[in-house]
């Protein structure tokens, strides 16, 4: 039986998971917080706080299933990354516009250099889904979304790209430089990181997310062939390319 604490739990979570879907807060820990001034008086216990698990286990709930042939975990990528075409990115140093006009693009660039590494052309094409949700923190919540969707060497390339693109740009100490020296998948992280800095022209012509995601499960050794028929929908959607229009 739920405690009260457990209870007050679930209602902050529920009410900050609101507050992200409605755009009503920037990040994650923001909504936390908002939603636990809205629902309790004074101070609340920390047994009484949701984690950011909690909270994106919540929106996870909510997603709305999509009618598509794509096979698991495919369709939860899908379900991931569809929100991005409503998300901004910074127009100061992004300005193709949208998040998942800035992700097919980056995948395109990777699966240019390395079209044989699944686990890299899903870190290019995956590496910004948490921001939907959360634009202030948005590397840490993209790994917390994509627990158990990835393989463990998918997330370190994940959890490596932000410091990768800092040593890039030359924004990184020596250490940064000398870790890199010597790591096994330094070749793979700076293609990562290039891809992801090149990755914002605008009119670039990139496949749609379906198209891209379903070549991805087709060449998964994972998913069984089976699983993944054409769009018999669409017999031409191999020809089509998404190019936004511009503001």
């Amino acid at each position: 039986m739920a405690t009260n604490r457990e209870r007050l739990r679930r209602q902050i979570a529920h009410e900050a998971a609101n507050l992200l879907q409605q755009k009503r807060a920037d990040s994650l820990h923001a909504a936390r917080v908002a939603a636990a001034r809205r629902i309790v008086r004074g101070r609340t216990p920390a047994a009484a706080m949701p984690t950011r698990e909690d909270v994106l286990a919540v929106t996870a709930q909510r997603r709305p299933e999509t009618t598509t042939h794509l096979p698991p975990p495919y369709d939860a990528y899908l379900a991931l990354l569809q929100p991005l075409e409503h998300v901004r990115m910074p127009r100061a140093d992004h300005p193709e516009g949208d998040a998942l006009y800035h992700v097919l693009q980056t995948y395109a660039r990777v699966r240019e250099a390395l079209p044989y590494d699944l686990e890299a052309m899903l870190a290019g094409l995956l590496h910004e889904v948490g921001r939907s949700l959360d634009v202030v923190n948005p590397e840490a919540t993209t790994l917390v979304l994509l627990e158990g969707l990835i393989t463990e060497r998918t997330r370190r390339l994940l959890e490596a790209l932000p410091l990768e693109r800092r040593r890039l740009d030359g924004e990184a100490g020596f250490r940064a430089a000398r870790r890199h020296r010597f790591d096994e998948e330094a070749e793979v992280l700076t293609v990562l990181a290039r891809a992801d800095r090149d990755g914002r022209q605008c009119g670039a012509a990139v496949p749609p997310v379906e198209e891209a995601l379903a070549d991805l499960a087709a060449f998964d050794d994972d998913v069984p062939d089976e699983e993944c028929p054409p769009d018999e929908s669409n017999p031409d959607v191999s020809k089509s390319v998404r190019v936004p229009t511009t503001d």
